[in-house]
C-alpha cells in the first residue's frame, strides 16, 4: 500500500489498557499484513548490534517454537527450557 519511505517514524504507546504501534500515522492493524513484513524487515536491517539480534532471535523462538524440554538445574536454581522451530 506504500508505507514506506526512506526515512519512517516509528511509535510504539502502551498503557492504560491501550498498545499502539504507529508508522508514519497509521496504526500497524490497519495495514497489510506485508507490508507490515517490510517495515519489519527495515527494522531489523537498521540493527548493528548483534545482541539485540539475537534477543529477537530468542523471542521469536520461544514465542513461535516449541517447547521440548524442561528442568530444573539442582547446582543453580534456575528453570532451563529448550525450543525449537524449523522455518
Amino acid at each position: 500500500m506504500g508505507y514506506f519511505y526512506v526515512i519512517m517514524e516509528l511509535t510504539y504507546t502502551d498503557g492504560c489498557m491501550a498498545t499502539s504501534l504507529d508508522i508514519d500515522g497509521v496504526e500497524s492493524v490497519d495495514m497489510d499484513i506485508e507490508d507490515f513484513r517490510k517495515v519489519i524487515h527495515k527494522i531489523v536491517d537498521k540493527i548493528d548490534d548483534f545482541a539485540m539480534l539475537q534477543t529477537i532471535f530468542m523471542d521469536f523462538v520461544s514465542c513461535k517454537g516449541e517447547l521440548v524440554n524442561e528442568y530444573h538445574c539442582d547446582c543453580c536454581g534456575d528453570y532451563v527450557t529448550t525450543h525449537t522451530i524449523t522455518i
